[in-house]
């Protein structure tokens, strides 16, 4: 087990994550069909966990989701190949808050400042805010 899922499973992760965040009923749809206590370990593994996820059963179980998704009629509900995700800028930056990002640090979900009407929530760790970006100084 490493100190952090790869960067292929984060990008699942933010994926699922978002879609939970904007479609509250995709979970009620996952539970429907049998999913529940898939996606319930799935969340724990990432959220809840004392420490990092194993990458090899956190793929099993987001590969389950994605069949469940594909089911369901949610084809690429964990797939990362949905078209261009917004990166932040590099380099210098002014310091003004420009996106909200994952607050437990474990998955590369990026929700733009401009795009959000409020702060955007993480469903997979029990809607915690997203984390303001760039964090404020000192942080």
């Amino acid at each position: 087990m490493g100190d952090s899922l790869n960067r292929h499973l984060r990008t699942r992760i933010a994926v699922l994550c978002q879609e939970l965040s904007r479609w509250p009923t995709i979970r009620e749809r996952i539970e429907t069909v049998g999913g529940g206590a898939t996606l319930d370990e799935l969340l724990a593994a990432v959220t809840r966990a004392p420490q990092p996820p194993d990458d090899a059963r956190v793929k099993e179980l987001l590969d389950e989701i994605a069949q469940i998704g594909d089911a369901i009629g949610l084809p690429s509900l964990t797939s990362e190949l949905r078209g261009p995700v917004p990166r932040l800028p590099g380099g210098s930056y002014s310091h003004a808050q420009i996106a909200w990002v994952c607050p437990a640090a474990r998955c590369g979900r990026v929700e733009l400042v401009e795009d959000e009407d409020g702060v955007p929530t993480c469903v997979m760790s029990g809607s915690t805010p997203l984390a303001p970006y760039p964090p404020a100084r000192g942080s």
